[in-house]
């Protein structure tokens, strides 16, 4: 029989030894390190990871993820996301409850080698509660301001010498922080609940199968967009007249198999993800009637990951796999022109026939332009790593890695719309109510092979502290605009040609892969007795193809297009330092300047011109040039009285510069925000006080311009203001 407490559990089958000792900078986060510093979702990881900038706006549906002066706001992301050793292919599903979440591995720079797409900017790994390591009942309740209410419980068990189990309920709930001045009510609430089951069976002694569920369910308001007047810096409460939200139901399981032989490990990872979205905005951010969007999205992933590594090898460590995926994704986008969007339909029609006999008057009071458009994605990838320790002398290892990517991109678009008409000629009717149909309906597809090596040497003085170089590669996956053709629906009805930048329907609608290389040098420091731990890397990133978004000229849907590249170049460091029996002092700072070069697009001048438009040495948008954090952890012990244990937590956590338009004309400066937490341990019991924002700094966490605004003025959001609430926690 096999006794499960026996068993020595491995965090990833893609690593035979630990992060810090691998040529790769990296921060490790625990669940004690979430509890102390507050992280209950992706967003909270914002500046206390150096050099990553997760901004919290929009929906659950937005997250924009920024690692080194890279990410992505729209369609592919450009930071990988794993999850028990399964990708999440869609940043769609990125956000979600931090409920029963063991530990965070977040790894900076390319991981293209051994996790291929979507990996340029770096990766996120996240490790549920393992029932293995856990026993017991958790009961959390949290009560705070702005009615918040989170309420969780989960049971963890062994149930015989094999099985070990653990399922799991939440619910939780936000009144909102921000108002929608003009509808009167809160407009960020936001309720979500949800559960997950995990078990994990050992059919022998070096053989483990494992399967894991789970499912959340959202439903939350959102979009606190207020104009902002860039001269001025004065913020607009947001004020429109369509209530505004999203909706959400995404399934996730897997089931794992892994083999520990006495020379290799085998695993084999399957994961299926079921995603079904509803997004509707008031697009025009206004209580005027102009545009209102309305996007449904039902999404089918599949992926499979093989991994055969090397065991206990002091000469040759190895790792090989293969891994595909698809991806089945139909958005359902109908776009609406309400009665003022119609009536600029209108003057844009009146204009183009300036000067002709022609007269075209629309009888429609809102017109619908429909879309359906339906994305199967598929990859299959072969991967390869190799370390030779000992090379030349004792303690040098080099690293050389090569992973070969295939992927097919397809969509199949239907963009139809219709409105009713009279038709003038010359002053007489000719037409009568006439219907005139618009369509956009065919095929797109695009193929790429990509090859992602990776080279590095590492030396270490010893088993804990290391010095290293490598340089590797990876991309971002290319896709389709799908606002886009709405865009050009539009043109079509105001009787536009297609605009000159550029002019073919897959060119405009269709983005390639973004590439880069990395160049880094870095070093992993433990002195002390593992007292002091440091951290410290230098990089420098080459982006080729960079994927940028645009406005249209209408002024609703956006549009991704490819530009020339940036090069990015900075650092990052970490230190963590026990200073006493009780008190540990945490640093973290990372710098990132990116640049963008080649970029040129055009605009559109008031005598409806083209010109071109360079922004090339200008700051890439959405890149703090700061990021800082600094904590303080401080614990007493009693013993012998009731209380077992009180902990003092405060941190500081600040970043900015940031640019947030691509004329880097709208700027956040460096701001930072100060939290804390008392705990009282107590038992099976611990109670903790929390405040987060305890200045109530005022900053903006993001900015745009939509095209048919005023020169002075765009739309933001503002960060979330002083917070503070009390946490209860029963272990039985």
């Amino acid at each position: 029989m096999v006794n499960v407490e026996d068993i020595l559990i491995i965090a990833s089958p893609k690593e035979n030894r630990p992060l810090r000792e691998q040529s790769v900078s990296a921060t490790l986060l625990t669940h004690q390190d979430m509890i102390d510093n507050q992280v209950i979702s992706m967003k909270d990881l914002t500046a206390l990871v150096p050099n990553i900038f997760i901004p919290d706006y929009g929906s659950k549906l937005t997250s924009a993820i920024y690692i080194r002066g890279i990410g992505s706001r729209m369609y592919t992301p450009s930071v990988g996301l794993y999850v028990d050793d399964v990708p999440y292919m869609d940043k769609s599903a990125y956000d979600f409850s931090y409920i029963d979440i063991e530990r965070i591995d977040v790894m900076r720079g390319p991981q293209g080698t051994l996790y291929g797409r979507n990996t340029m900017g770096g990766l996120i790994k996240i490790y549920t509660k393992s029932p293995l390591n856990y026993k017991g009942t958790d009961l959390r309740i949290s009560m705070g301001a702005h009615n918040d209410c989170k309420v969780s419980l989960t049971n963890y068990r062994t149930t015989s010498n094999r099985i070990s189990l653990s399922m799991g309920g939440f619910y939780e709930y936000t009144g909102g922080f921000f108002d929608n001045t003009f509808l009167n009510k809160k407009i960020d609430y936001s309720e979500n609940m949800g559960g997950r089951i995990r078990g994990i069976y050992f059919p022998a002694k070096n053989l483990s199968m494992g399967i894991n569920i789970n499912y959340e369910d959202t439903r939350q308001g959102g979009y606190a967009y207020g104009t902002y007047d860039k001269k001025t810096e004065n913020f607009d409460e947001p004020a429109y007249n369509d209530e505004s939200g999203y909706r959400r139901n995404l399934f996730n399981t897997n089931l794992s198999l892994r083999y520990s032989g006495e020379n290799v490990t085998f695993s084999s990872v399957t994961g299926y993800q079921y995603l079904k979205d509803h997004m509707f905005l008031d697009e025009d951010f206004t209580p005027k009637d102009v545009f209102f969007a309305d996007q449904h999205q039902h999404q089918n992933s599949l992926t499979e990951e093989i991994v055969v590594t090397s065991r206990d090898n002091s000469i040759w460590d190895w790792v090989t796999g293969a891994f595909g995926f698809y991806q089945q994704s139909q958005t359902n986008a109908p776009f609406l022109l309400k009665e003022q969007g119609v009536e600029m339909l209108r003057k844009d029609i009146l204009n183009a026939l300036e000067g002709s006999s022609e007269v075209i008057d629309i009888l429609d009071q809102t017109i619908p332009i429909y879309g359906l458009y339906k994305t199967p994605v598929w990859e299959t990838a072969l991967f390869h790593q190799s370390t030779i320790n000992n090379l030349l002398f004792t303690n040098l290892s080099a690293i050389i890695g090569l992973r070969l990517d295939y992927e097919q991109l397809k969509v199949d678009y239907d963009t139809h719309t219709h409105y009713i008409r009279d038709v003038y000629l010359e002053g007489k009717i000719v037409l009568k109510e006439e219907e005139r149909p618009f369509q956009f309906a065919d095929t797109i597809k695009n193929t790429y092979k990509h090859i992602l090596p990776k080279y590095a040497l590492k030396y270490s003085f010893s088993e804990r502290n290391n010095i290293y170089t490598s340089i590797s590669r990876g991309y971002r996956s290319g896709g389709y605009n799908i606002q886009t053709f709405a865009v050009l629906m539009r043109n079509q009805m105001t009787l536009k040609p297609d605009p000159p930048y550029p002019s073919f329907m897959e060119t405009y609608t269709h983005y390639r892969p973004e590439y880069s290389w990395n160049y880094e040098i870095g070093s992993h420091i433990t002195l002390w007795k593992n007292r002091f731990i440091a951290d410290l890397a230098m990089f420098y990133t080459d982006v080729k193809d960079q994927q940028v978004i645009q406005f249209s000229e209408e002024g609703f849907g956006r549009a991704v297009m490819n530009i020339g590249g940036s090069y990015n170049y900075g650092f990052e460091t970490a230190f963590s330092s026990k200073l006493t029996k009780n008190v540990t002092l945490n640093v973290n700072y990372g710098y990132t300047k990116a640049t963008m070069a080649n970029y040129v697009t055009v605009e559109k001048t008031d005598q409806g011109i083209y010109i071109p438009l360079d922004y090339g040495g200008k700051q890439v948008p959405f890149v703090p040039e700061h990021t800082f954090s600094i904590s303080g952890h401080y614990v007493k012990k009693f013993n012998q009285y009731f209380i077992d244990e009180l902990q003092f937590q405060a941190n500081y956590t600040g970043l900015g510069k940031v640019y947030w338009t691509p004329m880097n004309d709208v700027t956040q400066n460096f701001y930072g925000t100060l939290n804390g937490r008392i705990s009282v341990l107590a038992k099976k019991m611990q109670v903790d006080l929390w405040a987060r924002n305890i200045l109530d700094k005022k900053y903006l966490t993001f900015y745009f311009e939509p095209s048919t605004t005023t020169l002075d003025k765009g739309f933001a959001q503002r960060g979330k203001p002083l917070q503070f609430g009390m946490d209860v926690k029963w272990t039985f």
